[in-house]
């Protein structure tokens, strides 16, 4: 049955009742109250966050939080003829066409394993996306100590790392490769010229 108007109205029981009128925002939110018996507890300790690390050769660093990544096992790496010898070459994702760098060559590091690394870290997406080799999967980092003083680290990297950790005997780095490669391309161009 279709009521309209003022009928429908008086059917529901809406007509002139006060607690059917609008609220001010203020009032509405301070009519809540908690049930019997419950309580809220703010003592709960706030859950740890979990960080992201990667080892190229003897350095330990965190990809960037909230900043997309994959790995991938090794893959063909099309070279790119007359690049810098870091610049292993291009490998395609998902028909997206990704560079592939020798993080450890640009810092002039030793891998810790003989050869060349076993996986492709894969930063951000799309047209953004950069790869690196790492030498081991990366691992999930929950207890990082923030460091007062950073230690020593490649030239290479000072523009890109804001802050570093220990996680128990281990410094990490905080990794910022938007910058890292920023900087690489500005270099690039500057040896151009």
């Amino acid at each position: 049955m279709v009521m309209s108007g003022r009928r429908e109205e008086s059917a529901l029981g809406l007509q002139g009742h006060p607690e059917t009128e609008w609220l001010l925002p203020t009032e509405a939110l301070s009519r809540f109250r908690l049930p019997d018996g419950t309580s809220f507890d703010q003592t709960r300790q706030p859950q740890r966050q979990v960080r992201y690390g990667f080892q190229v050769g003897s350095l330990n660093l965190l990809i960037k939080p909230r900043a997309a990544s994959e790995v991938i096992a090794m893959v063909p790496v099309a070279a790119i003829p007359n690049s810098a010898p870091w610049l292993l070459g291009m490998i395609n994702l998902r028909s997206n066409l990704v560079p592939v760098f020798d993080l450890a060559m640009i810092c002039a590091l030793e891998r810790r394993h003989a050869g060349r690394g076993q996986w492709i870290l894969v930063l951000d997406k799309g047209e953004s996306a950069v790869a690196v080799l790492i030498d081991a999967q990366p691992v999930a980092l929950s207890r990082l100590t923030p460091l007062a003083h950073l230690p020593s680290m490649p030239t290479a990297l000072r523009s890109a790392v804001a802050g570093g950790f220990q996680v128990e005997q281990d410094v990490w780095f905080e990794f910022d490769h938007q910058a890292f490669f920023l900087s690489l391309k500005d270099s690039m161009a500057n040896a151009a010229r």
